[in-house]
């Protein structure tokens, strides 16, 4: 847990408007937030926030991500890849705040 001199440290994965959306909200609090690390799944995803956000690392997996030691990881993804994502950072020890519902159904 941080001391309140020490922003939170989190995650993202995502590459969309949420994301972006994210980004903004710890720039504009940096003595609060710091994104450690940026999740995309493709190439052009992972090049455009490398050269959009040079100063965070961009990893394409979730296990490269959690190396960052993240407190949290906001899944900023599609609703149909909202359960996948959700289910492999639990299964990993991860807490997770999933920026749309995590699952499009109950079960």
């Amino acid at each position: 847990m941080p001391t309140p001199t020490e922003p939170v440290r989190f995650a993202i994965v995502g590459s969309g408007w949420r994301t972006r959306f994210m980004l903004r909200l710890a720039a504009a609090a940096p003595e609060r937030l710091r994104v450690v690390a940026l999740v995309a799944h493709s190439d052009s995803s992972a090049a455009r926030l490398a050269a959009d956000w040079p100063a965070i690392p961009v990893v394409r997996t979730l296990d490269d991500a959690l190396v960052h030691a993240p407190e949290f990881v906001v899944a900023a993804v599609t609703w149909e890849a909202m359960p996948t994502v959700v289910a492999g950072l639990v299964e990993r020890g991860a807490r997770v705040l999933a920026e749309t519902p995590p699952a499009p159904t109950l079960d």
